[in-house]
């Protein structure tokens, strides 16, 4: 079974290397893919994917990913050292190459800068180069004070599970089941999250003041009456379904659209005095009516032309069946055209998130996120099974450094009308020993329950508002 890490040099890796360089050790990554959101409309999300491996220089403590090409027989080309798609700095970010922001999707080039799914699975895939490495190349497993030498940071914030020794397909794709050490605890904080127990945090190890959140609470969806003193409803509030809230990390593709429904009506003279005769008789009687219609018929018998020519041509049109007025007048009734308002909108909100667990307990806390959502938008069945109950309902709020965000726009109450999860993100099958997943990608739908009225903002000192 093929090593999951390659220790090799140089130049058995590329297709061309520096000579000082040819027979310098080297860690290599099977293949995996960067998957970069290009568009997204509706329940429909666009990726551009780029397959690349991870290398890792344990004597520069250099990390570097590249582009990993196949051959017509679907195995893996050495690496082609021009293909560099990003550098690794020293402050643990990713930096695209001139290469990648020539030849790459330009999704791909910008999340790699700024989507922290994108850098959370190039970090993840970098720990497993680097204790994949030192292990082929030590024999034993690396130690907190290991990792920190090769990965720099504090020792205690670099202790991913080992993911062992997976097997890889001969097409250089990574088709693999991962197993766990026993060091699944979790890092320690200097200064833990603040919130509450039951709150699901990812990532585990983050802070409110390291982490901008976008957060989540199932709610119960209020019930509604009829108003006695009006011709609306009187709504209940949605109250908390539990306390458990979720806590995800912002990232790429934030975007609102506020809607509006208008549309171009059009009304004729003839029916704009119906619509006179028709109100004068709803507001005012009988009476009234009769008299608009025999002021109606004064203006015709006061010799009117114009009106005599209307009132012939649509009796006309009316009895052949074709419009005759362009044809005989050379003109057409003014069609009164106005855009008209038809009412307001309802917002719809997507979110796409990509997890990747660095230990056991993450692992689990990824699976209880996923339970939370698929619960909660769920239907109720009621104990007589006469009817269902509507699902619980969320809060959606988008906080920086654990207060309320101020340069995104708020949200209210949603429904969750889709729950999607790809569980093979990467496009290859990884899993760890107790059956969690090497990563997860969620998407999810959200669509306001009320529209956004003009007195909603001033109900708020946000500075955006909705």
């Amino acid at each position: 079974m093929p090593a999951p890490v390659a220790v090799s040099t140089y130049s058995g890796t590329f297709t061309s290397s520096n000579p000082n360089q040819s027979g310098n050790r080297l860690w290599r990554s099977p293949a995996n893919t960067i998957r970069a959101v290009r568009s997204s409309s509706g329940a429909r999300t666009n990726y551009d994917t780029v397959q690349y491996v991870t290398t890792f220089d344990p004597i520069t403590k250099q990390s570097r990913v590249y582009r990993q090409t196949y051959n017509a027989l679907g195995q893996a080309n050495a690496i082609n050292p021009n293909e560099l798609i990003a550098t690794r700095n020293a402050e643990g970010r990713y930096e695209p190459s001139n290469w990648a922001r020539q030849n790459l999707p330009a999704s791909v080039v910008r999340q790699l800068g700024n989507d922290g799914s994108v850098k959370n699975s190039l970090d993840t895939n970098l720990r497993y180069t680097v204790q994949g490495g030192f292990k082929a190349q030590n024999g034993r497993n690396a130690t907190p004070t290991d990792l920190q030498g090769l990965l720099g940071g504090a020792a205690e914030d670099s202790t991913p599970a080992n993911p062992g020794n997976p097997s890889s397909g001969g097409d250089g794709s990574t088709q693999a089941t991962l197993t766990s050490d026993n060091n699944s605890s979790i890092p320690s904080l200097g200064k833990q999250f603040q919130g509450s127990v039951a709150d699901l945090v990812y990532p585990i190890t983050s802070t409110n003041e390291s982490t901008d959140y976008v957060v989540f609470q199932a709610l119960n969806y209020g019930k509604a009456s009829a108003s006695s003193g009006g011709f609306g409803f009187s709504r209940g509030a949605n109250t908390p379904a539990g306390g458990t809230k979720v806590y995800l990390p912002i990232q790429g593709t934030i975007a609102d659209s506020n809607g509006v429904g208008w549309n171009e009506e059009t009304m004729n003279p003839l029916q704009i005095a119906g619509a006179a005769i028709a109100t004068d008789t709803i507001g005012g009687g009988l009476g009234a009516g009769f008299q608009s219609v025999i002021d109606m018929l004064g203006k015709v018998k006061n010799n009117n032309s114009d009106i005599k020519t209307a009132i012939t041509a649509i009796a006309t049109e009316s009895a052949i069946g074709a419009n005759i007025l362009p044809r005989l007048e050379r003109a057409i009734f003014n069609p009164n055209t106005e855009l008209l308002f038809q009412g307001p909108q309802l917002r719809g909100f997507n979110f796409t998130f990509k997890l990747t667990p660095r230990s056991a307990p993450e692992s689990a806390r990824i699976k209880e996120i996923i339970k939370f959502f698929k619960k909660n938008m769920a239907a109720k069945a009621t104990g007589n099974e006469l009817y269902l109950k509507a699902p619980n309902v969320f809060s959606i709020k988008y906080k920086h450094k654990g207060a309320e965000h101020s340069g995104i726009s708020l949200i209210n109450d949603c429904a969750l009308q889709s729950f999607s999860v790809d569980y093979t993100p990467d496009g290859s099958y990884m899993a760890y020993a107790d059956g969690g997943m090497f990563s997860y990608t969620i998407s999810m739908q959200f669509m306001e329950l009320l529209p956004i009225y003009f007195d909603d903002y001033d109900k708020t000192n946000h500075p955006i508002g909705y």
